[in-house]
């Protein structure tokens, strides 16, 4: 006879794929945000650029942008 409890692995799964597009979507509003805290130094059509990129690249937009901007914020600090 089939037990009519559900398996724990589903369960398990579903929390996980939950958490990482809770990650994801955290990213990517993080991202958005310090992309418009870079208005003054990036170009208009550069930024529109990026913020597509965020979106539709679902991981890796986010993540170039957090290496780009750590690079360019390295720059200007020691140009500063």
């Amino acid at each position: 006879m089939l037990s009519a409890a559900a398996p724990a692995l589903p369960t398990t799964f579903e929390w996980v794929i939950s958490a990482a597009l809770l990650a994801w979507l955290v990213a990517v509003v993080i991202a958005l945000v310090r992309l418009e805290k870079t208005k003054g130094r990036r170009e208009p059509m550069g930024q529109l650029g990026w913020a597509v990129a965020i979106l539709c690249l679902p991981v890796i937009g986010a993540v170039c942008w957090f290496i780009s901007d750590a690079a360019a914020s390295k720059v200007d600090d020691d140009a500063a």
